[in-house]
């Protein structure tokens, strides 16, 4: 799909002037956007129907920030030649220069309508990378990919399906999620903010990104081609995008794809956070559904110019800013955490710091948290990050075949396509409700933590808590949810449907020496046809509220679930 713009972002031409080895780069902020000739009440002068169409869904009023910028503030600084006007942000007022020389700048300093000029970095020039043709072979694979999913429309998945994207798939309920409802996510529209895509068409199961619906923007490089840059992206593309049945099913195969280059690979500035500012800006306007990005900032090539922890705060950087906006356009925003955590920082870095930001840690394919991730709270004292996801020695999909990676930046997108799928499947619900929807499946939902936030989220439950169904549900008085493959601290909380109000028991029992011993026991009241959800067993093995000096390892626990029609248990060999 492409969507027609009216209002491109993009100014430069490429080759605008003879530059030297390095240039600086800034962005400059206007006072108001008196004489700007677009008005709110005609918003189809300058987004897409399909934006206007998301905000009149959500019911998201248009306000100034929508609108573009006046053009004669751009007109009256590009009369300097020494000056070279990049791009224009709606959302932030202001626009994006380029001078060789940063006495330039007094040439434009005492112009009335300028509120701030902030420095982004003197950035090296490097030459940009050939553009290799594409060979015909790709396309023709590009035509089989999209006639093969065509094959799929009314087909359910099994485990042998997912193959090497199973276990790191299962975790988070992604198969479950998939076979309720698979298409329901080939409506959306995601875009992924990254350093590159080097030839991602070329990994078998993604050969369909050569189809002219998918966007690519360059937002370094200032062109449409993003195929010759890192290879960062491709991969990160890969956990949403592959479909290649009985090889690997990444979360969103099935949706559309609008890729953008935002991040130079080999330099660190701020002018990187504007780069994600014009593409959230320009994704807006074509109308995209969800964000994933897995690049985020803390420290600079320039130390003068990186943040200090309390900067973190979601409202300081500029690239916090424009994340927030997108949230709130309608757009779902999901950021990875990064992998500071066993580094001196430690710490999240900027965009994941925004409330409105769907935060992503990692954890193994056992469930538990892995050191590299960045932990939180963001500098105010919020819970960060928001949601732990696979992200250690996952099966990463390239042109080569399949392999084991680490990182943040793969737990990101393998949680966004499935976001997409589940926004796909209640089309009607905002994102931040199926944040909280999320919230309620997830592992440590009621002791969130600065390692994994609300913990590992089970997408197959959330889809049930939101729509009634489930996978016996009327066929037994009673519906327990059982996780498949276990996952310890996902079994640790029992969730409980019955057809009828009643009393459910619940009763906890450890070992001592070779006997079990009840340690804990509550009654709960049931409401027909809703979830009820138990943490005692968490409590339990994670001390919560413990008074005990010193707190007994435990190596078997029993967990007793009786009803008016039965009695149910599980039972766990820990240790």
């Amino acid at each position: 799909m492409k969507s027609k713009l009216i209002v491109f972002l993009l100014l430069i031409s490429g080759n605008l002037y003879s530059i030297s080895d390095s240039s600086s780069y800034f962005f400059i902020t206007f006072k108001d956007k008196t004489g700007t000739n677009y008005t709110l009440d005609k918003p189809w002068e300058f987004l897409s129907v399909r934006s206007i169409d998301r905000r009149n869904k959500y019911g998201i009023p248009l306000d100034q920030t929508d609108l573009p910028i006046n053009s004669s503030y751009i007109s009256s600084i590009s009369l300097h030649k020494e000056i070279k006007v990049l791009n224009q942000s709606k959302w932030l007022n202001g626009i994006e220069i380029r001078v060789a020389d940063n006495r330039s700048l007094d040439l434009i300093r005492q112009l009335p309508f300028i509120e701030k000029i902030t420095f982004l970095g003197r950035i090296k020039h490097l030459p940009k990378l050939e553009k290799k043709p594409i060979n015909a072979n790709f396309k023709a694979r590009a035509d089989s990919l999209k006639q093969l999913k065509a094959q799929y429309s009314q087909l359910d998945f099994s485990d042998e399906n997912y193959k090497y994207t199973f276990s790191q798939n299962a975790i988070i309920g992604i198969p479950f999620l998939h076979n309720f409802g698979f298409f329901r996510a080939q409506k959306q529209l995601i875009a992924v903010f990254d350093a590159g895509f080097y030839e991602a068409y070329k990994v078998k199961g993604m050969e369909d990104l050569l189809d002219p619906s998918t966007v690519t923007l360059d937002l370094v490089d200032y062109d449409s081609s993003v195929w010759e840059d890192d290879s960062h992206g491709a991969k990160v593309l890969s956990f949403m995008k592959t479909f290649h049945p009985g090889y690997y099913i990444g979360t969103a195969p099935f949706a559309e794809y609008a890729l953008f280059r935002t991040e130079i690979g080999n330099q660190e500035y701020p002018v990187e956070e504007v780069n994600w500012l014009f593409a959230a800006e320009y994704a807006d306007s074509m109308g995209v559904d969800l964000i994933s990005s897995s690049v985020g900032y803390h420290a600079f090539d320039d130390p003068s110019l990186s943040y200090k922890y309390s900067d973190l705060n979601g409202k300081n950087s500029l690239i916090s800013k424009a994340a927030r906006l997108a949230s709130e356009k309608g757009m779902a925003v999901i950021c990875s955490a990064g992998n500071e955590g066993n580094n001196s920082w430690g710490k999240i870095s900027t965009p994941a710091d925004v409330a409105e930001v769907m935060t992503i840690g990692a954890c193994d394919l056992k469930g538990f948290y892995t050191n590299f991730s960045s932990k939180g709270p963001s500098s105010d004292g919020r819970i960060k990050p928001d949601f732990s996801v696979p992200g250690y020695k996952v099966n990463v999909a390239s042109p080569g075949g399949y392999y084991a990676g680490n990182g943040t930046s793969y737990s990101t997108p393998m949680f966004a396509g499935a976001f997409a799928c589940l926004m796909g499947s209640l089309p009607y619900i905002k994102p931040d409700s199926i944040r909280k929807l999320l919230m309620r499946s997830a592992s440590h939902f009621r002791y969130p933590d600065t390692l994994y936030g609300y913990g590992i989220p089970d997408f197959g439950l959330a889809y049930c808590m939101a729509t009634g169904k489930g996978v016996n549900f009327g066929d037994t008085a009673e519906e327990i949810w059982v996780k498949t493959p276990s996952i310890f601290h996902q079994d640790l909380n029992i969730y409980i449907r019955s057809l009828k109000n009643q009393k459910v028991k619940i009763t906890i029992k450890t070992d001592k020496g070779s006997k079990m011993k009840t340690i804990a026991s509550k009654t709960y009241r049931s409401t027909a046809g809703q979830w009820l959800h138990c943490d005692l067993a968490f409590q339990i093995i994670n001390h919560i509220g413990s008074k005990r000096k010193k707190k007994r390892e435990i190596k078997r626990m029993i967990i007793i679930i009786e009803t008016e029609d039965g009695t149910y248990q599980r039972q766990f060999t820990l240790g």
